[in-house]
């Protein structure tokens, strides 16, 4: 082999051997990115959890009961409110204009009213259950704000007392007394822990649609939440007169409405009434 022939064989060498080491760094380079990849892609993933649907109440899948939760975490499922009899009236004073135990009566006995309502409000539904007398809220058995009575007796009737047994969960109770479209006397029992009076014995005015406050027991003064409590509320003469759980509470003069029917007052949340008694006064 001459000189020259010896030189281009070397330098195709050089060139061959170059060419190696470039396919084979871009291999290596092809390598570790599919290896990146690779690492990539293996990375677990995230599992789905597929939330369950709600089934319909059926025999094998009944309804769930609201629970209250104790200390400790311990569920433990509401009591039912069970409402014992209303304790007996004390003896009657005088001759008895009208007695009701809620034994059977009709509702339609009595004329609901109710008071300061706005035009769209739904009225309050009252009905005779269980020996009892039930406010029962609206007309959708939702709780609503507005005043209610359930008024009956006679316009005539001007010197009597009414008693009867009140039961309620936290709204107020009280008796009306001389009932007419002018107005009438009202006897007004918040629960013992409400802000404010604990009692207020009002006349309201319809023409107004204002309550003009006679009397008033301080906070605390009212009635015990979930237990029957004794109201009764008198008219005599010019002299109006409260008891509340036996115990006199106020006696004012006031000659605004000498007579009228009467009444069972409380707001449209659910109380509940017992042993309605009139009983006429000389």
């Amino acid at each position: 082999m001459n000189k020259l022939e010896h030189k281009r064989t070397t330098s195709a060498r050089k060139r061959s051997g170059v060419g190696v080491a470039l396919i084979a760094a871009l291999g290596l380079v092809a390598l570790l990115a599919a290896c990146d990849t690779s690492g990539s892609a293996s990375q677990p993933q995230q599992a789905v959890v597929s939330q369950p649907q709600p089934q319909a109440p059926s025999p094998n899948n009944p309804p769930k009961i609201a629970t209250a939760y104790r200390p400790g975490g311990q569920a433990t499922p509401y009591a039912p409110l069970v409402i014992p009899p209303a304790p007996a009236l004390p003896p009657a004073v005088g001759a008895v204009l009208l007695a009701d135990s809620f034994a059977d009566t009709p509702i339609s006995n009595y004329t609901i009213v109710d008071l300061g309502v706005a035009p769209d409000a739904r009225p309050s539904t009252w009905a005779v259950q269980d020996g009892m007398l039930a406010q029962n809220g609206d007309a959708d058995g939702n709780p609503a704000a507005n005043e209610t009575l359930a008024v009956i007796g006679n316009a005539v009737w001007t010197n009597y007392s009414v008693e009867a047994e009140a039961y309620s969960g936290g709204s107020p109770l009280g008796l009306v007394a001389r009932y007419s479209k002018a107005g009438f006397y009202r006897l007004r029992v918040n629960r013992s822990t409400v802000t404010g009076a604990g009692w207020l014995l009002q006349r309201y005015d319809s023409g107004k649609q204002a309550y003009t406050t006679l009397a008033s027991g301080a906070l605390n003064s009212g009635y015990t939440v979930q237990q029957w409590n004794y109201l009764k509320l008198t008219a005599q003469g010019s002299t109006i007169s409260v008891t509340i759980n036996g115990q006199p509470a106020a006696s004012v003069n006031d000659s605004a409405y000498p007579g009228g029917s009467v009444g069972l007052y409380t707001e449209a949340t659910g109380a509940r009434f017992s042993n309605l008694r009139v009983s006429a006064l000389q």
